[in-house]
């Protein structure tokens, strides 16, 4: 039986009880200081938007082994996301994921899979959905044509922070995504990578964070949705620069590091 076979196929994980000290260690994992995510006295208080991220990423990891890839899963990294956020986490609410498999893509530098999922509370009411996708690399490097962009001209706004020591460490347990490329320099270099990476969703939360608080006050209850493609690897120590772009409720963004290279592409949020 091939990967073919399976998809469609759903799995179903959890729950995953985001509390206090969940939300606590997810925060501290993005460097998010934010009160409406730090202090439970807080009228607002409630996790940040990324933290369904604790179900996701174990759900749809969870369904890797059931799929009859021939792939090596030791060589995987996040490719891509696109996630719609219904309501806000608030404390105590427990979350399952409901993963849907969805196939597997040849990118001629490697092979993406796609898993759709729907994150869910206790009373089984959707908190967040879309689509995750995981890029497992191969030998081979680039393999595809660079589509050329129109120049969106100066960003409306810029955000830029460096990654600090340890910082996957802290995500890894926030998250509950304890992958050792994010955690072990010695395995990461087993899989080919030059040290530990920094997990895409920190990334990804990092800009998150930057958009929520230069576009819409600090208050991230107004996201409604964020997508990216996850084109480089982040490494402590890097210096990121998040550049957006603001049209009405519509944003796009794209993260660079020190060296102007692109670590996030392709991004894109909306904001009520």
């Amino acid at each position: 039986m091939g990967w073919q076979e399976h998809v469609g196929e759903e799995k179903r994980t959890g729950p995953t009880k985001v509390d206090a000290e969940r939300i606590a260690a997810f925060a501290a994992g993005i460097a998010d200081t934010n009160p409406r995510h730090t202090d439970p006295k807080n009228p607002d208080y409630a996790g940040p938007p990324l933290v369904v991220a604790a179900s996701i990423i174990p759900g749809t990891g969870a369904m890797l082994p059931d799929i009859d890839a021939d792939v090596n899963i030791m060589r995987i990294v996040h490719g891509g996301i696109d996630i719609n956020f219904k309501k806000p986490v608030r404390e105590g609410t427990e979350l399952e994921c409901i993963a849907t498999f969805r196939g597997i893509t040849d990118k001629g530098s490697g092979q993406l899979i796609a898993f759709d999922f729907d994150i869910v509370d206790a009373k089984a009411a959707s908190v967040s959905d879309g689509q995750t996708r995981y890029f497992v690399r191969g030998g081979k490097t680039g393999g595809g044509t660079k589509e050329e962009r129109p120049d969106p001209g100066p960003p409306t706004h810029e955000v830029t922070e460096v990654v600090k020591e340890g910082q996957s460490r802290l995500y890894a347990k926030g998250s509950g995504d304890s992958f050792p490329i994010h955690t072990d320099e010695s395995f990461a270099k087993s899989v080919g990578l030059p040290d530990i990476i920094l997990h895409g969703m920190c990334t990804l939360a990092f800009s998150t964070r930057a958009i929520i608080d230069a576009v819409a006050g600090g208050n991230a209850a107004r996201l409604r949705s964020v997508g990216v493609r996850f084109s480089k690897m982040v490494f402590h120590g890097d210096e990121l620069t998040t550049r957006i772009w603001v049209d009405g409720s519509n944003v796009t963004f794209q993260t660079v590091n020190q060296k102007g290279v692109p670590v996030l592409d392709e991004g894109t949020a909306k904001l009520e």
